[in-house]
């Protein structure tokens, strides 16, 4: 109910409750003034009161006039009978103050806004007026007889009134209280309503993908079959078209309560336009032209290969698009076509659109197209299935990826729907000339396993029987040993008699789902499998409940509907090398190309174990390079465009914005999928990832890898402990000992080992980034500021720390800093001295080189320029020291 209906009641209510009592207080004033001044006039007042709320309760109950009601009642007591009762009833020595007060408390109470405001002005202007022509004109007011009878006149209207008031500020609250009441029983009921919707679903999600599952699995071992005809290959295409097809419908169905939760996420990753196209293309090209209508396309040569954006959600968009061209279009044509604008050298403006010549749109009707459950109204339409859905999901969907979606449409010749999405350029190489609709007959695709592995043993666990075939039978040629449990209590007793390397679990189960059967399984007494590997297998499809369910301990998982090379992939980085008796990398598939053929990408020879780090290391491209070290970037957003820390800009090119204005300057943090995207390429290098990260409590880097990399079985994340200067001494020493022959234990337990030697100091010119990081209060940045004060930060546990300050000029204050810091290694034989800096003089490097060079004993000084992402965090002018002492020399 709206809040102003709900005030308007508990006020409607309010002013019945006072005419009642007031009705019983009047007859019991009759008493009293007969008793105190036994005269008409008086009697006749309490008459008018009577009236006046007599008439009050026939407009409010009868006629639903409140207000009136209100007024009437307000008029009569206190412009008329109130200021009357002062004159009669002996002025100030009787009780009429009193009944002033009850006037006021009226207004307060029974009116509302700008008439509250009015009727409060005018009742204490006709007080004041009262008062002053009883004390100006004293003959005017009656005194009461005697003393006796003006203290009880005065005692019968304080009685009168302090029952009155008290009896409806107990209405009141008790009112209150009852709607706060109906309020909590609503939100309640409101919240176990969205969860029952939520649970239902999640379970229609996990219900209606597993049938698409089975359908989709055993279609791709159809295709698998180098024996089947072109006939039957060709049949089995279409239903997997088709079943990619009904998994984008239920995922819009799914998608709506999504994003009516306000729980619909965009995930941006790198993606190729020639395949997202290509793929896009073959889904919807047999429904088009099943239906004799001619198939366009038309994707601009200079499209820019790779982009960074959500490629699943912009898929969806269009195959709602092209799907409602098809439904509505009878005959003719649908043409799709793609051209790019440049923004900057990193970012550009894509355009796609889909035009029909179907029965168009009506004017009146175009405006609520994009509402959900919204669809034309005519009866060409309403013969046309659909859910109506889909045109409102992608305007959100758009609208969440700040992109736009619009249409142009003429009744019964046709219509264009058009998107406009910015995407970041990661490879700005034009696709070329490709013609999407080429098609080779007679040839069928051979399919490539990715591993073979006869001594891995994996449980696949799974109560739908059909499901736990499509799985069994998709792994068939892997070699691996499978047994099967329906459930998770047959699991359980597996495990107690037989060691499983992996094991493949099913979320949702009754009685025992997913999530508990993990924890019973690592909890098992005397159980074979606590330290196998179990990865989650889930129709949920939204990312961020997968995430939610990862948290729980599982070492990957793997998406319904299955996939037959994305789940060998999967297994596959969860087996030991010596397990594996033949394999290919995991960045093998099977890829279509745009003419319809099947190019396979070659083997390369992978390392054995390769290193990575975070940009924020502060290690230069060259020696970076030298150790064979992979960094993932974060990018600096500038006014000018979107570039790669360290690869497309430097400490160089933006050190003047820096200093002038660097709130225009901001840092994309690394999200979970570009850490997943990042692993995912690094491991078509390797067999094995050490990523040092930076300090786990700097920001979310190190728990973003960490996350990405439960999707990988050889992908270790390590905690550096350091940042920017330090962080480049545990690199120094981490490729040191790889180059030794070192497997990724000896790394990272060398890693360990260092960490509590390696000292890292930080000065900041002022104290507003490490405040805008919410790394101090508001209180201390006040205190910083008001003083000119330069803080010095250390790196301890992790995290980063006030140590100290200095004053003064800030490039005499540096010079004092590191003097200070060269005090301290005096006489001490130094391994390493790091220092990084965000844009300091090229003579003021020269005199720190010169005073460090001529007072400490080090093996190896280094100075070089900081990221451009540290260099944005801590501001301009800042300048670290890390120093190493190796115990062993």
């Amino acid at each position: 109910m709206p809040k102003n209906v709900t005030e308007y009641n508990i006020r409607e209510k309010f002013l019945k409750k006072l005419i009642d009592i007031g009705v019983i207080m009047c007859f019991l004033g009759m008493i009293e003034q007969i008793v105190v001044q036994p005269c008409i006039k008086s009697i006749m007042l309490m008459v008018i009161l009577l009236v006046s709320l007599i008439i009050g309760h026939i407009l409010s109950s009868n006629l639903n006039r409140t207000d009136l009601a209100a007024i009437v009642i307000g008029v009569a007591a206190i412009y008329v009978v109130f200021p009357l009762m002062y004159f009669n009833n002996g002025g100030i020595m009787g009780g009429a103050p009193v009944w002033f007060v009850l006037g006021i408390f009226y207004i307060i109470g029974i009116f509302d806004g700008i008439k509250m405001y009015l009727f409060l002005i005018l009742a204490i202007m006709d007080d004041i007026a009262v008062y002053l022509i009883g004390y100006k004109y004293p003959k005017l007011i009656i005194p009461i007889e005697s003393n006796f009878l003006a203290v009880l006149d005065s005692l019968f209207a304080i009685v009168f009134v302090g029952i009155f008031l008290g009896m409806i500020m107990k209405f009141q609250l008790k009112s209150y209280s009852k709607a706060r009441e109906i309020a909590i029983y609503q939100k309640n009921e409101t919240e176990k309503i969205s969860a029952s919707r939520s649970k239902l679903f999640a379970n229609m999600s996990h219900e209606i993908r597993t049938p698409i599952n089975t359908i989709i699995g055993l279609d791709e071992m159809i295709l698998r079959d180098d024996t089947i005809s072109d006939e039957v290959a060709e049949n089995a295409t279409v239903i997997q078209n088709a079943g990619i097809m009904l998994l984008s419908l239920v995922n819009d169905i799914l998608d709506f309560s999504q994003i009516e939760n306000k729980k619909m996420h965009i995930y941006d990753v790198s993606y190729n336009t020639q395949e997202m196209f290509s793929e896009l293309i073959s889904v919807i090209r047999n429904r088009i032209e099943s239906k004799g209508l001619a198939f366009y396309v038309n994707i601009e040569h200079t499209l820019p290969s790779v982009l960074c954006g959500d490629p699943k959600r912009i898929k969806q968009v269009l195959l709602n698009i092209l799907v409602n061209a098809a439904k509505y279009t009878k005959e003719g044509s649908v043409t799709l076509t793609a051209n790019a604008e440049s923004i900057s050298d990193k970012r550009c403006k894509i355009t796609v659109s889909v035009a029909d010549t179907g029965i168009g749109i009506k004017k009146e009707v175009i405006d609520r197209i994009f509402d959900s459950f919204s669809r034309a109204d005519s009866s060409e339409v309403n013969r046309i299935e659909g859910t109506g859905l889909g045109l409102s999901i992608c305007k959100q969907l758009m609208d969440l990826m700040g992109g736009e979606i619009t249409v142009d449409s003429i009744y019964t010749k046709g219509s264009v729907f058009s998107i406009v999405l910015e995407q970041d350029i990661i490879d700005g190489s034009p696709i070329g000339n490709i013609d999407f609709l080429a098609k080779k007959e007679g040839e069928h695709t051979k399919f490539r396993h990715l591993f073979e592995a006869p001594d891995v043993r994996v449980l696949v666990v799974d109560d739908n029987d059909a499901s736990r075939m499509v799985t069994v039978k998709l792994l068939r040629g892997t070699k691996v040993q499978i047994d099967e449990a329906n459930s998770a209590l047959e699991a359980l007793n597996l495990t107690s008699q037989r060691y499983y390397n992996i094991i493949l679990l099913d979320y949702m189960m009754p009685e025992i789902n997913g999530v508990e059967a993990l924890q019973k399984i690592k909890q098992q007494e005397n159980g074979l499998c606590r330290g196998s590997q179990v990865l989650l297998m889930t129709a949920e499809g939204e990312r961020n409940v997968i995430n939610d369910i990862m948290q729980e301990g599982f070492d990957g998982y793997i998406e319904k509907p299955l996939e037959g090379n994305r789940l060998e992939a999967s297994i596959m980085s969860h087996i030991p090398n010596e397990f594996l008796e033949y394999c290919i990398d995991t960045h093998y598939v099977s890829e279509k190309s745009l003419a319809g053929d099947m190019q396979e990408k070659a083997d390369v020879l992978k390392k054995k174990l390769i290193i990575t780090t975070d940009c924020v290391c502060d290690i230069p491209i060259e020696e970076a390079k030298s150790m064979s070290v992979k960094q993932v970037y974060q990018y600096i957003n500038t006014p000018g465009g979107r570039f790669k820390d360290t690869v497309e800009i430097g400490i160089d090119n933006i050190s003047d914005m820096i200093l002038n204005d660097r709130k225009k300057i901001s840092v994309s943090a690394v999200s979970v999928e570009d850490y997943e995207d990042f692993f995912a390429t690094r491991l078509t290098e390797a067999k094995e990832i050490i990523h040092i990260s930076v300090a786990m409590n700097l920001g979310k880097s190190y728990y973003n890898a960490s996350n990405a990399a439960k999707c990988f079985g050889s992908v270790n994340v390590v905690n550096s402990g350091q940042l920017s200067c330090g962080m480049r001494i545990v690199l120094k020493y981490a490729a040191q000992k790889l180059s030794e022959g070192a497997d990724a234990k000896e790394v990272i337990t060398m890693i360990n080992s260092i960490q509590g030697r390696i000292k890292a100091e930080f000065l900041l010119d002022s104290i507003e980034p490490f405040y805008e990081n919410g790394f101090v209060g508001k209180r201390k940045k006040i205190i910083f500021e008001a003083l000119n004060l330069h803080p010095i930060l250390v790196v301890k546990r992790s995290s980063l720390h006030i140590r100290s300050f200095m004053v003064g000029d800030f490039d005499k204050a540096r010079v004092r800093f590191v003097k200070r810091t060269v005090k301290k290694l005096k006489g001490r034989q130094i391994s390493d001295i790091n220092i990084s800096h965000s844009g300091i003089p090229v003579k003021e490097q020269e005199l720190i080189a010169a005073i460090i060079e001529k007072n400490v004993n080090c093996d190896d000084f280094v100075i070089e320029k900081s990221s451009v992402t540290n260099a944005c965090i801590s501001g301009p002018g800042t300048i670290g020291i890390a120093t190493y002492i190796d115990k062993q020399k």
